[in-house]
């Protein structure tokens, strides 16, 4: 058991699904569970996919709203902040923010806030016009922790935001879980399994299979990697989500049903990272990807678009190599990926030594907890 610091700590999210934040979310509420003397989750909304995780101390909270003229959640929030006094309260991006500070009009109560933002760039007027609102209310005291340096410069220029409230700490991974093939691992059987020759090439994406991932993209850019450098590698898709029948309809499109597999959704990609020989993420919207770095942690070096903070992840020629987000430069690159002799140890324990979780937890700690 590690000290209790007698902290109090109230997290609000839109949400609470299998994402990239949201799973953050939980592995920052569990780790602080040793040194705080209280922890709520209050979620927005109806998805509740990651409560069973969370560690028995953590109190969980679901205001989810019904519609946009609902302020009940508000009410319920205000309440809670009352009862709890919280010491810090933790926003996963800028709309749990704007409740948090309706809350605070509701009720008078004042406490130190800390945004956890996971976000690029907006593409979606509406989205950019949010923005532009969150950042009038910003208040000086108010700490903005990004997980990127392109990110937090992006957001500050295009938002004019105050730069001093910014911090950036980089995601981690646990890199007790996330290693190189175990000893009793069998490639071969695995392969075996999803209907993989022991000798192919074989490419991974981890991903919820949404608009903004992309994976319509990587289905052409396959069937590219196939037809113009005479490459028949396969795409294994890890996830799930809206955009499968469309993307679905891409892969009969262009007569790849043999080489692009759907595995769904996984409790443990290790298995299928260790079996396959790149990781990509084709994402038109990306920021810090913890896949990326999990796959990378796995001894895969990493295909990924610039963009976000792609470039503070990938050592270029070493752990992976960087491209445009369009298809073709997606085919290219992977190409050349699959061409270059990459040593994976090398890949592994760099991705370990720079993006450690328990570097991250120290950090958040100073932030959250000083």
């Amino acid at each position: 058991m590690m000290s209790n610091t007698g902290k109090k700590i109230i997290y609000i999210t839109p949400d609470f699904p299998v994402g990239g934040a949201e799973r953050f979310l939980l592995m920052l509420s569990n780790h602080l569970a040793d040194y705080t003397a209280a922890q709520h989750i209050v979620s927005l909304g109806s998805n509740t996919a990651l409560q069973k995780e969370l560690h028995p101390s953590i109190s969980f909270h679901q205001y989810a709203r019904t519609s946009r003229t609902d302020f009940k959640p508000f009410k319920k929030l205000r309440r809670l902040l009352k009862s709890e006094k919280p010491d810090v309260v933790v926003c996963l991006n800028f709309f749990a923010y704007l409740s948090l500070r309706i809350a605070m009009l509701m009720s008078g109560f004042k406490t130190r806030t800390v945004i956890s933002y996971h976000s690029s760039i907006h593409l979606d007027p509406r989205e950019h016009r949010m923005h532009k609102l969150y950042a009038k209310l910003l208040r000086k005291n108010d700490r903005v922790i990004c997980v990127s340096e392109k990110q937090a410069a992006y957001t500050i220029s295009t938002y004019r935001m105050p730069a001093a409230i910014y911090r950036t700490i980089h995601n981690g991974i646990d890199t007790k879980r996330w290693i190189l093939p175990t000893e009793d691992f069998n490639k071969l059987e695995w392969r075996a399994k999803w209907n993989i020759p022991a000798d192919a090439n074989v490419i991974i994406s981890v991903a919820a299979l949404r608009h903004e991932k992309n994976h319509i993209g990587a289905v052409k850019a396959l069937h590219l990697l196939h037809q113009e450098y005479n490459v028949p590698a396969y795409l294994l898709l890890a996830g799930d989500g809206n955009m499968k029948a469309a993307i679905a309809a891409e892969v009969e499109k262009y007569g790849l049903n043999s080489y692009v597999i759907f595995a769904g959704n996984q409790s443990d990609v290790r298995p299928f990272c260790w079996m396959s020989d790149l990781f990509t993420l084709c994402s038109t919207s990306e920021t810090f990807s913890l896949a990326a770095l999990e796959a990378m942690a796995c001894g895969l070096p990493a295909v990924l678009a610039d963009i976000g903070g792609a470039s503070e992840m990938v050592d270029t020629g070493f752990t992976g190599l960087l491209c445009d987000t369009s298809s073709e430069s997606f085919a290219k690159t992977w190409n050349e990926a699959l061409q270059t002799n990459w040593n994976n140890k090398e890949i592994s324990d760099q991705t370990h030594r720079l993006f450690s979780i328990d570097k991250m937890f120290e950090k958040y700690r100073a932030e959250l907890l000083s």
